[in-house]
């Protein structure tokens, strides 16, 4: 499975965090056989983008088959940190500056979604 962890980087070296949090991530072309919403050019817009709430695109990978890389924020796993860091592939990458920066935004506009009971009037 490919992951990307969640949790804040200055948090993983506490003794008192025991477990982490990961986001599953795929191919864009495996994400494209899921569904034709994937296909869509409104999706791919808004991967580019940036504003697709429970998506984030990652750069193709160094070295890697030239793929975009798709996080998603619906599939989230909790996992004992003793298990990730005891499993962690040779070469396990990690995001550089400015990605780091715009995934963790991304998250953080996934998670403070505020769903209200009642729209608000016209202002009129």
């Amino acid at each position: 499975m490919n992951v990307i962890v969640v949790t804040q980087s200055c948090d993983i070296p506490k003794v008192a965090q025991t477990e982490l949090l990961l986001a599953s991530v795929f191919d864009y072309a495996d994400l494209e056989k899921k569904g034709d919403v994937f296909k869509s050019a409104e999706f791919r817009k808004s991967l580019s983008r940036g504003t697709n709430l429970s998506e984030f695109a990652l750069p193709p990978r160094p070295k890697g088959n030239g793929q975009f890389m798709v996080v998603s924020f619906r599939k989230l796993h909790v996992v004992p940190k003793s298990y990730v860091t005891s499993n962690v592939v040779a070469g396990a990458l990690s995001l550089r500056s400015p990605y780091r920066e715009y995934f963790a935004q991304a998250y953080a506009r996934f998670m403070m979604r505020v769903g209200l009971p009642l729209p608000l009037p016209d202002i009129r």
